[in-house]
């Protein structure tokens, strides 16, 4: 179970009016000291319209040795980044419905090497192999986005909702098995994706003190289905043949938080939290299903209520 710790920062706050509700820009430290930015500055046009734009980056990396190979070692780096450009979005009494693009870039890395000890490739006993693996994912999703509010004396809610019916991945390939394997391994494709939703409820209770309660719950469904360059074996040779990558990935998060009633930097509120964070993903190919949970402790600023 990995660690991470959510800070929030002032960083770009000169850009933001205090009014402005749904603000967010915090900065994620995972258990290797990377901080990831998490930031969204809505921008309103009057009491019927706003827009709004946001940036979100991750990045993680494991080193461990590969399965049945004693003497071999696997490192494997990925980056993620994803720009949210909400281009309106309509304000009706307790209702909200818009249009927003994400620009996702993910790139994974996986390196190593492989000591062949017990002739598992049928090169001797003694055989060495060097792999480099690199995969380029470029998403562009177009979702309508969709939140509900409603005001109960102490107690705010929000439930928003993204649906995406559009959306398009570029694949871009290049991998190595040396000398296993003379040739590059490559691939590059564009594919259509199935429909990708999300779900997210916030929640604040005002206790008339210095501490008020908040709670989020987020739940994301993501399916990725596109082509890669795979090695297999057929004729007593290795090479690359073309397989097709097809998985669902479900994301829920949940966490606690205290506000205090203290108006900083322009309107903020201070917070802290603990929560947790799950991802899920299925491989249809296999039916496999690896999990990876996070605990989350969160210090910041913000203004969602």
């Amino acid at each position: 179970m990995k660690l991470k710790i959510l800070i929030s920062s002032i960083l770009f706050f000169s850009i933001l009016n205090a009014n402005d509700t749904l603000t967010q820009i915090n900065f994620e430290q995972d258990n290797d000291g990377n901080f990831n930015p998490n930031i969204f500055v809505p921008i309103n046009w009057n009491n019927d319209y706003y827009s709004g734009i946001g940036y979100a980056s991750s990045t993680s990396k494991d080193i461990k040795k590969l399965n049945n190979f004693e003497d071999s070692k696997n490192g494997a780096v990925s980056t993620k980044s994803d720009t949210t450009i909400n281009w309106i979005t309509k304000k009706i009494s307790n209702y909200s419905i818009g249009i927003q693009t994400n620009i996702q870039k993910i790139n994974n890395n996986e390196f190593g090497y492989i000591h062949d000890t017990t002739n598992t490739f049928g090169k001797g006993d003694d055989y060495w192999i060097a792999f480099d693996n690199d995969i380029e994912l470029d998403i562009l999703k177009t979702s309508i986005y969709a939140d509900y509010s409603k005001n109960l004396d102490d107690i705010f809610l929000r439930v928003s909702t993204t649906i995406s019916p559009s959306t398009k991945i570029d694949v871009k390939q290049s991998t190595l098995f040396k000398p296993l394997v003379s040739d590059i391994g490559s691939s590059s494709s564009s594919t259509s994706q199935d429909l990708s939703y999300s779900f997210m409820l916030e929640g604040y209770y005002d206790t008339n003190s210095f501490i008020n309660l908040g709670l989020e719950y987020s739940y994301d469904f993501n399916p990725l289905k596109y082509d890669i360059a795979q090695l297999s074996y057929e004729n007593s040779n290795y090479l690359f043949k073309t397989a097709t990558i097809d998985t669902d990935e479900t994301t829920t998060k949940y966490i606690a938080k205290i506000y205090f009633d203290k108006k900083v930097l322009g309107d903020l509120n201070p917070s802290i939290g603990f929560g947790k964070i799950s991802t899920k993903i299925k491989d249809n190919n296999s039916n496999d299903t690896t999990i990876e949970d996070s605990n989350i402790i969160s210090i910041g600023f913000e203004k969602r209520f």
